[in-house]
């Protein structure tokens, strides 16, 4: 694997920031979102969605898709 060692650190961070993230901002997968969208009352509210895909240029896509596939 390219970068072995980057890919370690990241992981081994990840470890530790994620038990830290807030839950009220996240969600655990998209059936999760789907359901808290169905619960929400959008009264006076708006959804805003970002484009991901263009906030991560610099991450090879090939590889990281090897790497959610092989882990």
């Amino acid at each position: 694997m390219a970068n072995e060692n980057n890919y370690n650190l990241a992981k081994y961070l990840s470890s530790l920031l994620v038990p830290l993230l807030p839950d009220k901002y996240s969600v655990k997968d998209s059936f999760s979102f789907v359901e808290e969208l169905r619960n929400f009352d959008f009264k006076n509210k708006f959804l805003i969605s970002f484009d991901v895909e263009s906030l991560f240029t610099n991450i090879p896509l090939n590889e990281t898709i090897d790497i959610g596939y092989f882990g």
